[in-house]
């Protein structure tokens, strides 16, 4: 497994997409900030203690799901603070 993440066991493996629900469920119709996003999905999976994770991963995974028509952007996607991010019009 790629990950390794901090369970109420200890450390164990986990998938890469992992986060992929979280981040999802911060994600709506309506455009939105891509970092408020990162933010969010961040917060709540360190706040729940299942996971602990960084900014970086998160915004990864928010990349993979661009790249893969779950979610929609707009603006410079090497530049966090431009994009703005919705869920694509097929998965709404």
């Amino acid at each position: 497994m790629p990950l390794r993440i901090r369970s109420q066991d200890g450390l164990c493996s986990a998938q890469i997409n992992q986060y992929d629900s979280i981040i999802l469920s911060f994600v709506t119709p309506d455009w939105r900030k891509m970092p408020r996003l990162v933010h969010d999905a961040m917060t709540h999976a360190n706040e729940n203690s299942i996971i602990q994770c960084r900014d970086i991963m998160i915004s990864g995974r928010v990349l993979a799901l661009i790249r893969a028509g779950v979610i929609e952007a707009r603006g410079d996607l090497s530049h966090m603070r431009t994009t703005e991010i919705r869920l694509a019009p097929s998965t709404s």
